[in-house]
């Protein structure tokens, strides 16, 4: 049930419906259905088409092993810290944000346009 469990924790990670996660993947909604309560064990085919339609590590996707989500966003952080100059607190601010429920996103994202000068 470990790769059924981490399909049903992917696509709530992602905020996604049944319905909008299987149209990604061009599967339908009871395709997904059936692999989250692991009714079907998901092909080869739809294994890698998760991992390269939403940037997730098949380890943690199969086995619960390391992050759910593959290096890219790693880089991509990176990039942007060269771009910008940023050194390892902002680095880790941002990250720290990522890594916060939509709500609590949206309470920094309050607190910031109400601080921000004009």
């Amino acid at each position: 049930m470990q790769t059924a469990d981490n399909i049903k924790q992917l696509r709530k990670q992602l905020e996604l419906t049944q319905t909008a996660f299987g149209e990604r993947l061009g599967v339908s909604r009871n395709v997904v259905n059936n692999l989250e309560l692991g009714r079907v064990d998901p092909s080869d085919l739809v294994i890698k088409s998760i991992c390269r339609e939403f940037n997730v590590n098949s380890l943690w996707l199969l086995e619960g092993k390391g992050e759910m989500f593959s290096g890219y966003a790693d880089d991509l952080i990176q990039s942007v810290a060269e771009e910008y100059n940023l050194n390892n607190f902002d680095v880790d601010l941002i990250r720290a944000y990522l890594d916060l429920d939509k709500d609590s996103r949206r309470v920094i994202m309050d607190f910031i346009k109400k601080t921000r000068p004009e």
